[in-house]
């Protein structure tokens, strides 16, 4: 099983934890990037501190990266 680092948030006004997950391979329509560079948006922040009713946790650091495509599904 290949794992990737990820930043993941549990809950309002916790800290962001590092850890490791599952790399799933792309089905029809999705594509997987080898993530060269990623950071922390306002949104993400914003997450971390206010109640929004369309936020499930736990949550995933995912808004922006870039990178390389390596398959596409």
């Amino acid at each position: 099983m290949l794992q990737h680092k990820a930043l993941f948030l549990h809950g309002i006004g916790q800290e962001y934890i590092q850890g490791k997950m599952e790399i799933y391979m792309p089905g029809p329509g999705e594509i997987l990037v080898k993530i060269r560079v990623a950071t922390l948006n306002p949104m993400e922040w914003k997450i971390q501190k206010y109640e929004f009713d369309f936020i499930k946790f736990p949550i995933i650091a995912e808004l922006d990266v870039a990178g390389d495509v390596i398959k596409i599904g």
